[in-house]
């Protein structure tokens, strides 16, 4: 079975309430902290009403810029979790 698509990037182009900017920073927060633990592309199991699927994210590498911006772990957690949280699947 093909694993589908999980986008965690352009947030701001499927929610109305989210800016362009503000969907940015969410995204290079997920970014930094998919980094810690995983390497692009990474397959997941997403549940959702107690159904579950399999998805794949793609994302680039963070660089020590943006991991010295997000060095707060709590802070990119939340930002990044946003980001995953706020995403339909393709």
């Amino acid at each position: 079975m093909t694993k589908r698509s999980l986008p965690i990037h352009r947030l701001s182009d499927r929610h109305i309430g989210v800016t362009e900017a503000v969907a940015l920073g969410y995204f290079e927060a997920a970014c930094v902290c998919l980094d810690r633990h995983h390497g692009s592309p990474q397959g997941f199991v997403v549940v959702d009403n107690e159904q579950s699927q399999e998805v794949e994210v793609e994302w680039p590498s963070s660089d020590l810029r943006a991991r010295n911006a997000w060095a707060n772990q709590d802070d990119a957690t939340e930002a990044g979790g946003i980001a995953w949280r706020s995403q339909t699947l393709n």
